[in-house]
């Protein structure tokens, strides 16, 4: 072999016991040349043996240490890069035809039945206050139930006393005495608190007397009214930590009343 000359040439098997390698003529390989501290590759194709069993070859083309890095390396990685429509530079415009990645992603995700983002936006459920909230839940339940008698519906009459529950809930003055068995609250307020106190104290009495063995009495007096409450021994810890209004809140009949209040019907007798 040459010196300075490498045969890289493929499926090239070497004779152990001469060194020489069983190749068929035409067959086209490469050889590494080194030349000057300089690393060239050539294409060459075999063309036979000398005398001296050294391979012939015939150069079909050169190619310099850069051409070499371009055809390895550069040329493959440029066909994995991919050419996106939003890449110009430039702010330029995407070609005729072509469609912004974005609307392609939502295309693509309205193919695969994914929502987009702008479905995936949840819708606020919130009304803003909680009496036009309790309004507007009766009204749902109203207009979906086919027995609706609109002739009787009274919906300003589930107003008034909403505005009673806020009243006696955020405007009275309560004061709370000691009772044999229970506790007795003092329930004032001015203007129109007064007729919500009493008004709701007498509604929540005449319901919830007996319930679950707790015992309830109102009086009207001046500027409101008077709420007994007398329970078993074994609630004493209770009524004392629910207070006034958490003892106006037991029971889930304000739901249902405030329903038959709509239907222009009268809970509290």
């Amino acid at each position: 072999m040459v010196p300075n000359e490498m045969d890289c040439s493929p499926g090239h098997k070497v004779d152990a016991a001469n060194r020489v390698a069983p190749m068929e003529k035409g067959l086209t390989g490469f050889k590494v040349i080194l030349t000057s501290g300089e690393v060239t590759e050539c294409e060459a194709k075999f063309v036979g043996h000398d005398s001296d069993h050294v391979p012939s070859w015939s150069p079909v083309a050169r190619q310099t240490p850069k051409e070499t890095i371009m055809r390895k390396f550069i040329l493959p990685l440029m066909l994995l890069i991919p050419i996106s429509a939003n890449g110009q530079s430039g702010g330029q415009h995407p070609q005729h035809g072509s469609m912004p990645m974005d609307h392609q992603h939502h295309m693509m995700m309205q193919r695969s039945g994914h929502p987009s983002q702008h479905e995936m936006a949840q819708e606020p459920t919130q009304p803003g206050q909680d009496a036009f909230a309790a309004i507007q839940e009766i009204v749902q339940i109203l207009e979906a139930d086919p027995r609706t008698d609109w002739s009787k519906v009274n919906i300003d009459a589930l107003r008034e006393h909403l505005v009673d529950m806020s009243n006696v809930t955020l405007s009275a003055q309560v004061k709370t005495e000691p009772l044999e068995g229970g506790i007795r609250y003092i329930v004032t307020g001015a203007g129109p608190v007064v007729g919500s106190v009493q008004r709701m104290i007498t509604a929540h009495a005449a319901t919830m007397n007996g319930y679950t063995g707790w015992q309830f009495k109102s009086t009207n007096i001046e500027g409101g009214a008077i709420l007994e409450v007398r329970v078993p021994e074994s609630d004493a810890a209770k009524l004392k930590a629910l207070g006034f209004i958490g003892v106006m809140t037991r029971g889930m009949h304000h739901q249902e009343h405030h329903l038959m209040i709509a239907r222009g019907e009268h809970p509290h007798g």
